[in-house]
């Protein structure tokens, strides 16, 4: 039996899956997206010639800018963004008896993608859904690295079929990949995921653990606990304290994303310390109290009254937008590190490579470098909420320190590359 007492169902919801991937050239270093796009570009020709300009191959399928679905409040800046887009196919699927759809999203931005996968209710009965029902669809992920995904779960679209969601995902970065070197002419470009595969063994069946946006349209009785403001009161803050406090052990098992789902114990002083909560309660982070979010390492919750009508119309774009941007950018970052400990360790004189070579291997990781340290979200998040939202998550994501690792790394480069320049010149001077 779970051992949590006070939880509640949701009335309609929508899950977004956020993966990340990114794009490997032949060498193994990751590539930029927007570098790829230009190449394809058409050159501006003779304006008096009566030859129109072929349009860029890739804007087949791809599409330049943010998707609709993705702009919210109004920016402080509408900077041009070098990013891409593909809205794919849908795909249908049942988890559990629970008939589901599922809308894949993939952006492209100037290193490192996201495929976001929008799960949303397959039929009108499919939308109340009880606790243990909503866990089943959290667990939809792997959860511990020695128990897959449970098999209860078959995707389909068109002739394709999958048992995960990571694997509807897997297939739509294969699919991107396939339709770029079908562009290049050569199989030049991998994902990521599928290299380090083949580096294990043996080859784990999922490889990375997504970040989720979980919102849930909450009965009545519950929205009145959380999403009212309770001005009238002495003490508002205090006054919805009171009320929330039963069901905290269950809000903390959805946004935590509980391994054994609702069969656990909270520990109280975890939420005083990881969340902006004292021990009784999680505090919103949003300022519509008609809106309730808590966002956390491993995903981030919303409450709400309504999925089709203001605050959450307006707030939920920017916020995917802002989790896609910092998920890229985390998911860049962690494998230029690992292109850049891969480039160091045969960093060698004995390794067979010119000095011409060495010298173009360290200016593509510094190009990737230039291209990680490109945030947009920095200077163009509108409102408060959503401007705290974003350094938090940037903050959970330990990309300063990343960052940071990045820039010492390529340093080290620089200065062994300049002692190798040394060594091949006393070699030349001991041979003459």
């Amino acid at each position: 039996m779970p051992m949590i007492e006070h939880h509640f169902p949701c009335e309609d919801y929508e899950i977004h899956f956020v993966f990340s991937f990114l794009m490997l050239g032949p060498d193994d270093v990751p590539r930029n997206f927007k570098q790829l796009w230009d190449e394809f570009e058409p050159a501006s020709g003779d304006e008096d010639s009566e030859e129109p300009s072929k349009p860029n191959p890739l804007g087949e399928w791809l599409t330049p800018g943010k998707p609709d679905c993705r702009k919210g409040i109004m920016p402080h800046f509408l900077v041009p963004a070098p990013c891409f887009r593909q809205q794919l196919d849908p795909w249908t699927g049942e988890v559990a008896g629970i008939p589901l759809n599922v809308e894949p999203l993939l952006r492209l931005f100037p290193l490192g993608g996201t495929c976001t996968l929008r799960v949303v209710p397959g039929s009108e009965a499919a939308k109340r859904l009880e606790p243990d029902q909503i866990h089943r669809l959290l667990q939809l992920v792997q959860q511990t690295q020695v128990a897959p995904t449970e098999p209860d779960a078959s995707f389909s679209c068109g002739e394709r079929s999958a048992a995960s969601l990571y694997e509807v995902q897997a297939k739509c970065v294969d699919e991107l990949l396939e339709r770029i070197n079908s562009v290049t002419g050569e199989d030049k470009y991998r994902w990521e995921a599928r290299v380090w595969q083949e580096m294990m063994d043996p080859a784990p069946p999922e490889m990375q653990s997504p970040y989720l946006v979980t919102v849930l349209k909450v009965p009545d009785a519950v929205a009145a606990e959380f999403l009212d403001s309770r001005a009238e009161d002495p003490d508002p803050l205090e006054a919805k304290r009171c009320m929330q406090q039963k069901y905290q052990p269950y809000v903390a098992s959805l946004l935590f994303r509980s391994v054994t789902g609702m069969d656990y114990s909270l520990e109280w002083g975890f939420l005083q310390q990881h969340l902006h909560a004292d021990s009784r309660t999680m505090l919103n982070s949003h300022l519509d109290s008609r809106l309730f979010v808590v966002p956390s390492t491993r995903s981030t919750l919303i409450l709400c009254r309504d999925l089709e009508h203001d605050p959450y119309l307006y707030f939920a774009p920017v916020l995917f937008d802002t989790v896609e941007i910092v998920r890229a950018r985390w998911h860049a970052l962690i494998g230029l590190n690992w292109a850049l400990d891969r480039h160091l360790r045969n960093f060698r004189p004995e390794v067979a490579d010119s000095i011409y070579g060495k010298l173009q291997g360290i200016m593509r990781l510094r190009s990737g470098l230039i291209s990680c340290l490109e945030d947009p979200g920095t200077y163009v998040c509108g409102g408060d909420a959503l401007a705290d939202l974003h350094e938090w998550y940037l903050k959970e994501a330990k990309t300063t320190r990343l960052e940071a690792l990045l820039t010492e790394k390529v340093q080290m480069l620089e200065r062994l590359y300049r002692d190798l320049r040394e060594w091949a010149w006393l070699s030349r001077e001991q041979r003459a």
